[in-house]
């Protein structure tokens, strides 16, 4: 890593940047338009220059290997608002990963990383930076996901009678899983008694031989009610 900044800073000179506007140029130049881990923070406010500059470096950097494996990242510079309140904003647009750079913490070869899903914040080194944000993605998608799939497991309740069938409606709420003839006349007669509706016929769908929880007819399957609200 340290080698990767010191050809950065190498180009940074080779193109003469004295100005905001040389700067963006060069940012488009070698780090492309498209943005956003979607936060990187710098704390910038009343930072030196020399410190500043060691943050833009490291930013830069991480913008470009995060490019190289297809990750969004955005370098959020702005120093007219406090760190706080950026955290804030990229919270609300569902950004994942947040890093932080701060000027104490880089003097000692460390910047602070947090994930949104669990509000979990660690220090680390800046040298396992990368491979903690291609840790972190996958571990956070793999999470929402177990997240999600339990929420709806939780929420599937079997039943096999056309009493429990509304008891479950009326009270727990959620899918109800039960028999069902595969006629449209009884599906109009259940909507019509309790507005619960077939809200999916699951693909991977087990075969069971049963009855109509309504009819009392043969059924093969077992299908997914729920009330629209």
């Amino acid at each position: 890593m340290k080698g990767k900044i010191t050809a950065l800073t190498s180009a940074i000179q080779s193109e003469k940047i004295e100005t905001n506007a040389d700067l963006e140029v060069f940012r488009i130049k070698y780090l492309g338009t498209k943005g956003a881990i979607k936060a990187l923070f710098g704390d910038l406010k009343n930072v030196p220059n020399e410190e500043k500059k060691e943050i833009d470096e490291l930013a830069d950097l991480l913008i470009i290997e995060c490019k190289k494996r297809d990750i969004s990242i955005k370098f959020d510079d702005r120093d007219s608002y406090r760190p706080g309140y950026k955290f804030a904003e990229w919270e609300l647009k569902g950004v994942p990963i947040r890093v932080t750079i701060g000027a104490r913490d880089l003097k000692n070869g460390l910047v602070e990383i947090a994930r949104r899903d669990t509000q979990v914040k660690e220090t680390i080194s800046k040298d396992d930076l990368l491979g903690k944000i291609e840790f972190l993605l996958e571990d956070i998608q793999q999470n929402i996901y177990n997240k999600a799939l339990a929420f709806r497991e939780d929420n599937i309740t079997e039943v096999n009678s056309y009493d429990e069938f509304k008891e479950v409606l009326d009270g727990k709420g959620g899918f109800v899983s039960a028999h069902w003839d595969g006629t449209a006349e009884t599906e109009k007669l259940i909507k019509d008694e309790t507005k619960a509706t077939i809200r999916c016929i699951p693909l991977d769908n087990t075969l069971e031989d049963g009855v109509c929880i309504h009819s009392g007819k043969p059924s093969i399957q077992r299908v997914l009610f729920a009330k629209a609200y």
